[in-house]
Formats: structure tokens, C-alpha cells, sequence
């Protein structure tokens, strides 16, 4: 595996790694409200790795435009509350989460 992009942090960090024969069109990332947004886009897909600290609002600004409409993945630590997945009670960044799904006809898988 090789490291695509980072974004180093004295406390949290994120990276995307991928398989070293790997052909990358592009990499960007966003920081916005101290969000960690990473995308790395191949060919026929874009990866997007997000992680929300818990003090943090939830937003969402995609770091690359997909005019191709490639499949999409988007993983992530939201640090959200929401009975969507399991929670008892959904807080304001469940909701932010929730709205944002749905308005952009994403499907949630969590575990």
C-alpha cells in the first residue's frame, strides 16, 4: 500500500492508502469547520474519507466535482447521534448526517 493523501494533526490525522499499482486521476482535500475531507479519485470511482470531531458541526464540501458521475464511496467518523443506526436518541449532527443522505440519494451502511 502507498499513502495517496494525508492531512496530518497534532491530535487526529487522516490518510487514504492505496494499492501501490494504483492509477490515480487526482487527490484533494477540504478542511472546512475542522473537518477532514479526503477524495481520491481513479477512473470509474472517487473515495472520500470524513472525519468530524466530536466538537464540530456537521458540513459536507466535497473536495473534487464528479461531472462523470462516478460511483461515489464515502467513509467516515461523523460522530453523530441518530436512530437511523442504533442510537436512542438522534442529536443535531445525526440530523445534519440524515439530511445530508438524503439529499444527495446516499445509502448508509454502518456496523
Amino acid at each position: 500500500m502507498t499513502m495517496a493523501i494525508e492531512r496530518p494533526h497534532r491530535q487526529y490525522g487522516s490518510a487514504i492508502f492505496v494499492k501501490i499499482d494504483s492509477v490515480i486521476e487526482a487527490t484533494a482535500k477540504t478542511e472546512v469547520n475542522n473537518i477532514e475531507i479526503l477524495t481520491v479519485e481513479f477512473s470509474r470511482a472517487m473515495v472520500t474519507s470524513v472525519y468530524k470531531p466530536p466538537d464540530a458541526d456537521f458540513t459536507f464540501t466535497n473536495p473534487l466535482p464528479n461531472p462523470h458521475n462516478k460511483a461515489q464511496i464515502i467513509i467516515g467518523d461523523f460522530n453523530s447521534h441518530s436512530n437511523q443506526w442504533g442510537y436512542s436518541e438522534t442529536n443535531p449532527d445525526g440530523e445534519a448526517v440524515e439530511e445530508w443522505m438524503d439529499a444527495n440519494q446516499l445509502s448508509l451502511i454502518h456496523d
